[in-house]
């Protein structure tokens, strides 16, 4: 019903068995009017939360999402949103009454936390809570999930750091080093030289080792094993983008695997653990020795920045370094490493490029397919004035004269 008030204005109640569940006040009557037949229209379908609903604090909310969320979701996925409430969502939303939190308040929470962590860091924390409220949504407590909405963060507060890394010279020493106390050494000259993450090498078979006429020997990378924090159990999954890819193997990290694949069944682990399950990564840095061989700080993952750093340094594209990292994107592998693609490596690619304009002998890859001779440059320059004559010229080099 729509009633009019003392001053004015048009007062609209919405009621489900006898139980007012909307009620809002409008300057005009247009307003008002379809306000009620869009409430009426919720009832209707059995979408329009109790208003008593939205009084419930968020922390309330929290500890009934508590007892179902564990149940739909990996372990870590769990922990991450466990870690997400404690640290930030708990202090900035967990008194607020769920009906009351808008799409304005979960913009200014946003950019609020990426003014001190990375723009992942913060999406994943909204993600936690656009989980919670679509429980909300669907337990009637609220009408619309407010956390649904484009974020637009800009640029991470602060460059990725330079990552400790080992050169060739140092990851064999480092691998000197470690064979001295356990065999399993060989998986930290296998990791500085291929550029998998642990999960992935951990989950790898004899099967996924492969020869190509064409592509030398490769390992085909297609699953991951991972843990909980703690002692959790292995979860075999995806990659982390989701998608196969074939990593070329220099020919020692070659040797390596055969040497640990030779004698067993295709679809066993390449490297379990002592236990014949998944090798864990503190079993391995325990019987290598791992803190007396490597320089402070540096850390299993680092062998991964050492291989794509060591690539991009010796002349590897970006593309190809995406392709064996297996970033989702190119645009990651840029955010992490485009600092290792600077001036000096345009001068030396420029310098390719210029090579057989001004030394002669074959030109790569050109369109003419024709022997290329000394070139003067200024003379070039001077002689073509006009493009008649750049056309001459062209002709002459792909004729050889």
């Amino acid at each position: 019903m729509i009633l009019r008030t003392r001053q004015g204005r048009y007062r609209v109640k919405v009621k489900e068995h006898g139980v007012i569940v909307a009620d809002r006040t409008f300057a005009r009557w247009n307003d008002a009017e379809a306000w009620e037949a869009d409430r009426k229209r919720m009832v209707a379908t059995g979408r329009l939360a109790p208003a008593s609903a939205g009084r419930t604090p968020l922390a309330q909310v929290y500890a009934a999402w508590t007892q179902v969320r564990p149940g739909q979701v990996q372990e870590r996925t769990w922990q991450s949103d466990q870690s997400a409430w404690t640290s930030h969502l708990a202090t900035r939303f967990g008194r607020m009454p769920v009906g009351s939190i808008t799409s304005r308040d979960v913009h200014s929470f946003a950019h609020d936390v990426h003014a001190g962590h990375a723009a992942g860091t913060v999406r994943r924390i909204i993600a936690t809570l656009v989980a919670m409220l679509d429980f909300t949504v669907d337990h009637r407590w609220i009408e619309a999930n407010p956390a649904r909405i484009p974020l637009t963060l800009g640029h991470d507060p602060q460059r990725h750091p330079r990552h400790v890394t080992l050169e060739p010279a140092e990851l064999l020493a480092v691998w000197a080093v470690q064979r001295r106390f356990s065999p399993l050494a060989s998986v930290t000259v296998f990791l500085g030289l291929t550029g998998l993450r642990w999960g992935e090498f951990v989950a790898l078979r004899p099967g996924d080792l492969l020869t190509t006429a064409i592509g030398g020997p490769m390992v085909h990378v297609a699953r991951s094993i991972v843990r909980a924090r703690g002692e959790g159990a292995p979860t075999v999954k995806s990659t982390k983008s989701s998608a196969n890819r074939l990593v070329p193997l220099a020919h020692l990290a070659a040797d390596v695997a055969n040497s640990w694949a030779n004698g067993k069944d295709r679809q066993a682990l390449l490297v379990p653990g002592p236990d014949g399950g998944p090798l864990r990564p503190s079993t391995f840095r325990r019987q290598v020795h791992w803190t007396q061989a490597v320089p402070a700080g540096f850390r299993i993952h680092d062998l991964r920045h050492s291989c794509a750093t060591n690539l991009l340094t010796n002349g590897a594209d970006i593309l190809g370094v995406q392709g064996i990292l297996g970033h989702a994107s190119p645009d990651t592998t840029l955010r992490y490493y485009g600092h290792l693609t600077g001036a000096e490596h345009l001068r030396a690619a420029m310098d390719h490029y210029e090579q057989p304009l001004t030394a002669g002998g074959q030109a790569p890859g050109g369109a003419l397919g024709a022997p290329w001779p000394p070139v003067d440059t200024l003379a070039l320059l001077e002689e073509i004035g006009n493009p008649q004559q750049y056309q001459r010229i062209s002709r002459g080099a792909a004729s050889g004269t």
